[in-house]
């Protein structure tokens, strides 16, 4: 048997407070998507440098130190070298801007030689010889048209559109396969309704933060304009503005009372005519009104204000008790952006760009790339813990419990992890490597 129990104290309250009622103030509040049309997006672009900073600053702290590549040095020399001429660390920039911006962008690549230059084909990054990879280029999502959206599963490049199509001077387009193209997105859509892979700018969510911000610094300065008011009682007022002769003759007076004012820093008044001054108090809440807006405006776009305004937060935005700083949460939310959506962006295009600069593809593990770290710990504390390490490595062998060897290849792992050794294992293996032929000779 079910039963139904109410309780009779809560309904007596919801009916006398109308809560959870049609009289419930709250029971009116809703959610309505309002999308910003792309010529709001390029004009808050172009007139708000809160705006401008929250699309750009991302992007290039996440390039700005780069990638540093593994191996070889003639090997690591020439995929460098084969980056600069690509000018590759200023277009991925680029492109995370306009992706930021716009919801989405590309990179084309080109490339020539066996692997093809027919942009329609698919790229067989295999084919691809030495020299080969001729051109990369930058190109937004309202420069793209999209195709039909491929739906075969088996394809590597399902979800995507079969084709993507840069519109020429000509008025025709020229047809790119997704796989010469490297995908970067904005703020994750709601959904492909459209079958296009594009996200949504990330001004759609920021804009009314900005623009809340931006008008409440606008209206307090006008306030300064009223925060001193002179006022002058005189006596009679009502009859002289009645009567147009004396009204005249008061105007004068007064315009020649500010004239020599603004001369002579004094006021001529009448011995029956009171001056008082009326100060507006502009410090009553007003500063802590515009912290919480820009505390909104970095909460919107996931910049500590450190990064976005060039001033650390009062209260430590999104502080925790562990004492984390706003800028390391920051850059570690770009480190792995650079892991997750960088890195298998990009992984056609380095695929190929190895096979340009080498002209074969290295053996497994051989050569590879790690991020440059973007956030690193002051220089004296990075060498406390490293002293600490090594007094714990040294301890833990005296006791005599783990094999030098394998405490050895943990320890320079570990190095090469933390950034403080690189490549040491390759180095150590190259000097084995001489020291072996020495003593055979």
């Amino acid at each position: 048997m079910n039963a139904i129990f109410a309780d009779s104290l809560r309904s007596l309250v919801g009916e006398m407070g109308g809560i959870g009622s049609p009289r419930d103030k709250g029971s009116q509040a809703h959610y309505d998507f309002a999308r910003i049309s792309q010529a709001e997006i390029w004009a808050l672009m172009e007139s708000s440098w809160i705006a401008a900073r929250a699309v750009e600053q991302p992007a290039a702290d996440m390039t700005a130190r780069w990638r540093t590549w593994q191996g070889r040095s003639s090997d690591v020399a020439a995929i460098e070298a084969e980056e600069q001429r690509l000018d590759l660390q200023v277009k991925v920039a680029k492109a995370l801007a306009l992706a930021a911006r716009d919801g989405g962008s590309l990179l084309l690549i080109g490339v020539g030689g066996a692997a093809g230059d027919d942009p329609s084909t698919p790229l067989n990054p295999s084919l691809v010889g030495k020299g080969d990879l001729s051109f990369i280029h930058v190109a937004s999502r309202y420069e793209i048209s999209c195709g039909l959206v491929e739906r075969d599963p088996s394809l590597p490049w399902a979800g995507l559109p079969r084709e993507y199509r840069l519109a020429l001077d000509d008025r025709k387009f020229l047809a790119i396969h997704p796989t010469r193209t490297c995908l970067f997105t904005g703020s994750p859509a709601l959904g492909w309704s459209n079958g296009e892979p594009w996200g949504t700018s990330v001004l759609q969510r920021a804009w009314r933060p900005i623009a809340d911000l931006e008008q409440t610094i606008r209206a307090i300065q006008h306030l300064l304009f009223e925060s001193k008011q002179d006022i002058i009682s005189i006596e009679g007022l009502n009859r002289i503005v009645m009567d147009p002769v004396a009204r005249t003759a008061l105007v004068s007076r007064f315009a020649l009372a500010h004239s020599m004012r603004s001369m002579f820093s004094l006021t001529l008044l009448d011995a029956a005519e009171k001056h008082e001054t009326k100060q507006l108090d502009l410090g009553a809440g007003l500063p802590e009104l515009v912290d919480r807006l820009m505390i909104q405006v970095c909460g919107s776009v996931d910049i500590p204000a450190s990064r976005l305004f060039g001033r650390s937060s009062a209260n430590g935005l999104q502080a925790s008790a562990a004492g984390e700083s706003d800028d390391e949460r920051y850059f570690g939310r770009l480190a792995s952006k650079q892991r997750t959506d960088i890195g298998p962006a990009l992984r056609l295009l380095d695929d190929c760009l190895i096979r340009s600069a080498l002209g074969r593809k290295p053996r497994s593990n051989s050569v590879f790339y790690e991020w440059a770290p973007l956030w690193s710990e002051r220089a004296t504390d990075l060498a406390e813990v490293r002293l600490k390490h090594a007094q714990a490595a040294a301890a833990l062998a005296a006791t005599g419990l783990v094999a030098p060897t394998a405490l050895g290849a943990s320890l320079v792992s570990q190095t090469e992890d933390d950034g403080w050794l690189p490549a040491l294992a390759q180095h150590i293996a190259a000097a084995g490597r001489g020291a072996g032929t020495t003593a055979g000779e």
